[in-house]
């Protein structure tokens, strides 16, 4: 039995395929290349955003332990203790991390320290009335933070008797 093929038949020729494939490799092409930036914009806005978080939670934390303390002291350059009427705060700032410990929680800032400047109140037992920090949250912004304490007559008072 021999097929006949009819002169009226439909169908699509192999270049009009090999057209369709190539028109569709060519899509699913660009669409992986916007796919893959816009995945990478998401990733450095995630990483943009953390950096602040970081930064915001530091100056957040530190500007409430320097309000409510009652005295500051630095043992060294790189550390800072924040007392308080029953309890203390220490501060310790590294070239990469800045980290806060209290007795119950320890916080940790990805942070780089450029720089920390103390400057101590005279005649008044090394408490510390300013407090400046260079900080980097991301690269290449840096930023000048600077920090004063008021202390009550009492504890003025108190610290300079000590002193003598």
């Amino acid at each position: 039995m021999k097929l006949k093929l009819n002169e009226n038949t439909k169908a699509f020729t192999v270049i009009e395929l090999l057209i369709v494939m190539m028109l569709s490799g060519i899509v699913v092409g660009l669409t992986f290349l916007y796919f893959t930036q816009f995945r990478h914009y998401l990733q450095s806005t995630y990483e943009q955003e953390n950096a602040y978080s970081q930064l915001y939670r530091f100056q957040f934390a530190f500007q409430k332990d320097i309000a409510l303390a009652k005295e500051i002291f630095a043992p060294s350059s790189d550390e800072i203790h924040i007392k308080f009427a029953n309890d203390e705060i220490e501060y310790f700032f590294d070239r990469d991390w800045v980290v806060r410990e209290t007795q119950i929680v320890t916080d940790t800032f990805q942070l780089r320290v450029f720089d920390v400047s103390l400057d101590a109140l005279t005649d008044y037992n090394d408490l510390i009335g300013s407090i400046e920090l260079e900080l980097e949250a991301e690269s290449d912004k840096r930023l000048l933070l600077a920090y004063t304490k008021k202390y009550s007559a009492s504890t003025l008072f108190r610290n300079f008797k000590k002193q003598k």
